[in-house]
């Protein structure tokens, strides 16, 4: 419980509300070739569930692959994360 109060629920780390769900999103880091059609709706469709959910999205980080696509997702269409 300690270890979640000073990570999750300090507001200096991440100010947001507390996730009631975290998803965790792994994949690939390497070039993707994806349809323009089809990032477009895996972004709005991520972003839409994490809203709807109060999911917090966690990935690998790295600035590639599947992890790029949710990051820019993110920061699209998500204002609240700007």
């Amino acid at each position: 419980d300690r270890l979640f109060d000073a990570v999750i629920r300090d507001p200096d780390v991440w100010d947001l509300e507390e996730p009631k769900l975290i998803l965790s999103v792994m994949g690939g880091a390497g070039g993707m070739d994806i349809n323009a059609a089809v990032k477009t709706h895996f972004s709005e469709g991520i972003v839409a569930a994490a809203k709807q959910t109060g999911a917090w999205i966690i990935t690998g980080g790295t600035d590639s692959g599947v992890m790029d696509l949710v990051g820019t997702a993110m920061a699209k269409h998500d204002k609240k994360r700007e």
